[in-house]
């Protein structure tokens, strides 16, 4: 695994894995019977995973090589205002909404991805919040939005965002930006009283 803002990765997080949501389960489950599908799933423009499939009575059947494949069965629960669809996990058989690819297709329970929140360290959870929020405000264009080196304290405020709003959300950054300089200096002092040691003997 690579490094996540140099914390070891262990885990692969939800958006790294090929998905099966809702929104193709709603096309699977409009589709007429026997109906022949090319699905294919990309990342950074490449095709990171091509499955045939074919939609039967049962649900949907995935090949994954010539000879052998698996089903993924459908299920529907009774809702005040209508049905609700559902996938049935083809290896544990719970209903869920979204399926996670990992030799096949499985529910989160199975496949146990990471989230961003469960992916590293403070310091990681800190910088890609603020990163987030700062694109959220000021633009994915804006100059250093990703350097954390830098603190938008001093930032212009962008045009068509009202002072009450801006002032509120940068000052919701420049805490997080705060909290994670503090973070850091803990980790340092701790470092440097380490190395202290180290070289004391």
């Amino acid at each position: 695994m690579t490094n996540y803002f140099y914390h070891t990765r262990t885990r692969a997080r939800t958006y790294e894995y090929s998905k099966l949501t809702e929104k193709e389960l709603k096309s699977f489950t409009q589709s007429p019977v026997n109906t022949t599908l090319n699905l294919s799933w990309h990342h950074d423009k490449d095709t990171k995973l091509n499955r045939k499939a074919k939609i039967t009575e049962k649900g949907l059947y995935i090949w994954i090589s010539k000879n052998e494949g698996y089903h993924i069965h459908f299920d529907e629960t009774e809702l005040t205002y209508g049905k609700r669809k559902w996938y049935r996990c083809p290896r544990c058989y719970q209903r869920c909404a979204i399926l996670y690819h990992a030799g096949i297709f499985a529910c989160r329970h199975c496949v146990k991805p990471a989230y961003e929140s469960q992916n590293g360290s403070k310091m990681d959870y800190l910088a890609d919040r603020i990163i987030k929020d700062r694109k959220k405000l000021f633009g994915d264009e804006s100059p250093f939005v990703n350097d954390l080196t830098e603190t938008c304290q001093w930032w212009p405020k962008p045009k068509g965002v009202h002072w009450q709003r801006f002032k509120r959300e940068r000052d919701k950054i420049l805490a997080m930006e705060n909290k994670r300089h503090q973070i850091w200096m803990i980790g340092v002092e701790k470092f440097l009283n380490r190395y202290d040691t180290l070289s004391a003997k």
